[in-house]
């Protein structure tokens, strides 16, 4: 739709190559600036609206005791989220067909998901692990041939200390798999 205004345009700019009046040219150019205007307007409240909303999920998760890492990567995900539906309006209240788009952006993501199925595997039981806490820091744990003390919980793995040897356990393995916890006797 904009790229036949455009070439509208073109053609009014030429038949009107003699004439000088700058309200022509307002007139003109009018129906190409103002949903120009819209996108924009429509762009800069969503961002608003993502930051605010990342705000208030890094609000809501630190009230709650929430990993640190959990809830920057949840603030995040939400603000990447609403900033790409808010390019998407912008340029679909610009005249664009974003149905291309759209289709483009979800079979990008199944695309990504399948490529990087066992990583974001590793990522979510990561972030089941930091929110259901199943064991802690200083606690002995058996899973899979591994035994050790946790010393690092991370989004990807869990870092196990085995008499001195470091051990990175994937986190997918830690929710499959059954895992013996003992906790650190307290003096």
């Amino acid at each position: 739709m904009l790229f036949g205004q455009l070439s509208e345009l073109d053609g009014l700019i030429k038949s009107l190559s003699g004439t000088t009046s700058s309200i022509v040219s307002i007139a003109v150019l009018l129906p190409l600036i103002i949903p120009l205007i819209r996108g924009v307007i429509i762009f800069l409240v969503m961002w608003w609206i993502a930051g605010l909303v990342g705000r208030l999920v890094r609000r809501k998760a630190t009230a709650r005791n929430v990993e640190v890492m959990l809830v920057n990567l949840m603030a995040r995900s939400v603000k990447l989220a609403l900033l790409l539906l808010g390019i998407v309006m912008a340029l679909g209240s610009m005249g664009f067909d974003v149905t291309a788009l759209a289709i483009g952006i979800g079979l990008t993501g199944f695309a990504f998901g399948f490529a990087f199925r066992e990583v974001l595997g590793n990522v979510l039981a990561g972030i089941l692990i930091l929110v259901y806490k199943p064991f802690e820091y200083e606690d002995v744990i058996a899973v899979d041939n591994f035994e050790g003390t946790v010393i690092d919980i991370d989004l990807r793995y869990t870092v196990l200390d085995t008499e001195g040897k470091l051990v990175f356990v994937p986190n997918s393995i830690l929710v499959r798999d059954t895992v013996t916890v003992e906790k650190p006797a307290e003096d």
